[in-house]
């Protein structure tokens, strides 16, 4: 991941590139971020000068709470955030990037099924189980693409 390093009074700082987030902690990786995220705080509160523990605090979004390419069944968004936080390194500071990287999905030709499947699973990996039900139950199909519904539109 590449980042930006600025010189302070007491040594140097990197901040990592921005990148984007998940919009919420799963509920069962909750624990192990509070117990991180204790950790690097408490660190910064004991020695406010240590710029590690900065760029601990600095480098645990884009690290821990980074969206990732993919999950799915065999890829959990809790385990992914469960493993990263295990493989934060002893000194407060990030391990390899390599819990990151997934490899890419593999190209399905889109049909309904998949469309409605997709739909189910992203609201099952974001832990909206309601949501996922009622689009399982639901009969309502979305408007086909021609010009028809361009013109009702």
């Amino acid at each position: 991941m590449p980042t930006q390093t600025f010189t302070t009074p007491s040594g140097k700082l990197s901040h990592p590139q921005w990148t984007p987030l998940i919009s919420r902690i799963p509920r069962a990786a909750r624990a192990s971020c509070r117990t991180l995220l204790t950790q690097i705080i408490g660190r910064i509160v004991s020695n406010p000068n240590e710029t590690s523990a900065w760029e601990g605090l600095l480098h645990f979004g884009p690290v821990i709470l980074a969206k990732p390419k993919i999950y799915g069944a065999n890829r959990n968004l809790s385990n992914i955030i469960n493993r990263c936080t295990a493989a934060w390194g002893k000194d407060n500071r990030p391990a390899d990037q390599e819990q990151r990287s997934m490899g890419r999905r593999p190209v399905i030709k889109s049909t309904e099924d998949t469309k409605l499947a997709a739909a189910v699973m992203k609201k099952l990996e974001a832990g909206n189980f309601k949501a996922a039900i009622r689009i399982i139950c639901s009969s309502d199909m979305p408007a086909q693409v021609n010009p028809d519904t361009l013109k009702a539109l």
